[in-house]
């Protein structure tokens, strides 16, 4: 789950990328971006350090 810093009252269920699972932690900042598939565009968040 992902919390948005702008809104405490909206959480993501989501997908992290470029990060082993070992290492994340709850309170990690990410970032997000955005990827194509098909028509339609996903977002995925990265770690903020590796955005």
């Amino acid at each position: 789950m992902v919390d948005r810093a702008a809104r405490d009252d909206v959480r993501l269920a989501t997908n992290i990328v470029d990060c082993d699972p070992e290492s994340m932690f709850i309170g990690m900042k990410v970032a997000v971006r955005f990827e194509q598939s098909q028509d339609l565009w996903v977002p995925l968040f990265a770690p903020e350090t590796a955005a």
